[in-house]
């Protein structure tokens, strides 16, 4: 709950994803979001449940927040690839150095 608090918004974080704006989400946020990323066979419960469940229904702050996600192409892959870029610097140095 903590961390979601501490999460961009899920327009704000889909924005960002498609320009890399590390204004809009930052190192910290790609990775607690990597850290709390449900495993695929969640996502696809959670699509499921969503399906066939009627629009009224209340979900938790977790469930909104990643239902709110999921419609978007690969996210997780994106964050990845976009730690990867973040962190490829100072991995590039400590090789350096060898």
């Amino acid at each position: 709950m903590i961390t979601l608090n501490k999460l961009p918004k899920p327009d704000d974080l889909k924005r960002a994803c498609l320009t890399l704006d590390e204004k809009l989400i930052n190192q910290d946020h790609i990775n607690a979001m990597l850290r709390i990323f449900p495993p695929p066979d969640v996502i696809a419960g959670l699509i499921e449940e969503v399906a066939n469940t009627p629009e009224d229904e209340k979900w938790d702050k977790g469930e909104e927040y990643f239902i709110q996600i999921i419609d978007f192409k690969s996210i997780r892959q994106r964050l990845v690839v976009w730690q990867f870029k973040l962190d490829f610097p100072e991995k590039r140095d400590i090789v350096a150095k060898v």
